[in-house]
């Protein structure tokens, strides 16, 4: 871990020189716009130098991954499934959106369709 903040640190002295909180740790620069880094494309850099090193050193692992963006998906999936649980657990099958005998008294009301529909 102690190599890793090494090699952390000196990218960070390279390419942050004056850091302000707001600048993307991974960054592309076109046009003079500067964006974050595709998720896709820090894998490829993470994949391409990672084959460099390994062949410096054993020690490389054979697969390298973006453990923070496969983590933040994997717990925003999982966030958005406990919400919808939650919210089907706590609605009541009295409430006639979630209700298969819901009466529309307007179903056959050309006229009220029309003006629902913005076209009268």
């Amino acid at each position: 871990m102690k190599k890793t903040v090494e090699h952390l640190e000196k990218y960070m002295n390279h390419y942050h020189k004056n850091p302000n909180g707001k600048n993307y740790l991974f960054y592309i620069t076109r046009k003079g716009n500067t964006k974050a880094m595709s998720p896709d494309n820090v894998g490829k850099f993470i994949k391409k130098y990672g084959d460099m090193a390994r062949s410096f050193s054993t020690e490389v692992p054979d697969h390298l991954y973006t453990h923070m963006n496969t983590t933040l998906t994997y717990y925003a999936n999982a966030y958005t499934k406990m919400k919808q649980e939650t919210i089907e657990n706590v609605t009541s099958s009295l409430n006639p959106l979630f209700s298969n005998d819901i009466d529309i008294d307007w179903e056959d009301d050309k006229e009220m369709i029309k003006k629902l529909c913005g076209l009268a």
